[in-house]
């Protein structure tokens, strides 16, 4: 779906964060996303009003980034995103360079962008 202004939204699978704690180990169902940013084999999307979403091209699911997993291993998480593509974006992300919102993450995929372009 695009709207007038230009603004996308698309359904993407993934875990909402709160579905970690839920006994039946929650829905990886399709949600209503908005997209924030796309930056080669990546996406970011916004669910709501308060979670990030990380989507990989090929991958099954997306990455919620207020899930429990990433909020504890954020760091690591991210670099693993992209170790294989651009080495060096892993490692400035494993020394902490991004934050856990949106502008740390869409200046993450905009390094991860031009990693790509320097790779061509």
């Amino acid at each position: 779906l695009v709207l007038g202004n230009g603004e996308k939204f698309r359904t993407v699978p993934f875990k909402e964060a709160s579905d970690a704690v839920s006994l039946g180990g929650g829905d990886s169902g399709r949600k209503f996303v908005k997209q924030l940013f796309v930056a080669g084999n990546l996406k970011l999307y916004r669910y709501r009003t308060d979670q990030l979403i990380i989507k990989k091209k090929g991958a099954k699911l997306g990455y919620n980034t207020s899930s429990a997993g990433w909020v504890l291993g954020f760091k690591k998480k991210l670099g693993g995103l992209v170790k294989e593509e651009c080495p060096a974006l892993a490692e400035r992300a494993k020394n902490k360079e991004f934050a856990n919102n949106a502008d740390g993450l869409i200046e993450f995929m905009r390094a991860y962008k031009e990693c790509g372009s320097e790779a061509n």
